[in-house]
């Protein structure tokens, strides 16, 4: 299983689940943070709320919105959050596409660990300008929940609504992953030589001839 939307996507370009599967695991994930977003702000409550005085706010000294999703630095446009998030989440497309191309031979219990490398390597090194939201679900069920508590719209309109970035672009990043993938790599990889197994055709005959006989003095007896 998974629990990233542009992870989704890719699979749904490399043909590992159907178009309809992907909208439903796309409604599942961001339910999931939603609720995993729920559980924490029970955890936190008291903490937020002697932060800020109970006045929601997603600016200012003792803005509190976040804890809850991803907000763009002030010097940066809405253009340039969606060529950060598509390009970090290019990465995890490709590397998905890596994983599942058959001709790689990448043993499957390996990939929830090399998956979550990858995911850490480029949430680590690519969050400077708008945190980290290279998982769509996350940042938009986040959102949806935070915007029940307090915080209302002003989560969707802020920046001129910049919530569409973090749920789109990394939607299409891992889609151009996948397909920088397949035109630079995965077209280009041979593929295995298949296996020829040797029979011995006399040594077959004989062994059947064999159990035949030891069935015929098992009924004797």
């Amino acid at each position: 299983g998974h629990v990233n939307p542009a992870v989704t996507a890719a699979l749904c370009i490399l043909g590992k689940i159907s178009f309809t599967h992907s909208l439903l695991y796309f409604i599942a994930q961001t339910l999931g943070a939603a609720f995993g977003t729920g559980i924490m702000y029970l955890v936190y409550s008291e903490a937020i709320n002697a932060f800020d005085g109970g006045v929601r706010a997603i600016s200012g000294p003792n803005a509190t919105g976040i804890i809850f999703a991803s907000f763009p630095r002030a010097y940066l446009s809405n253009t340039g959050a969606f060529i950060d998030q598509m390009a970090g989440t290019s990465l995890i497309g490709l590397f998905v596409a890596f994983c599942c191309e058959p001709k790689n031979q990448i043993p499957r219990n390996l990939m929830p660990a090399l998956f979550g490398t990858i995911a850490t390597t480029i949430s680590m090194c690519c969050g400077l300008n708008m945190g980290s939201p290279v998982n769509p679900a996350s940042d938009f069920g986040a959102r949806i929940f935070a915007s029940l508590i307090g915080y209302g719209t002003q989560l969707f309109t802020f920046h001129n609504y910049f919530f569409l970035v973090p749920l789109v672009a990394p939607i299409v990043g891992a889609i151009i992953g996948v397909y920088l993938y397949q035109f630079f790599i995965g077209f280009h990889i041979p593929k295995p030589a298949a296996t020829v197994v040797n029979v011995n055709k006399d040594k077959c005959e004989m062994d059947q001839e064999n159990g035949l006989r030891q069935v015929k003095e098992c009924s004797q007896l």
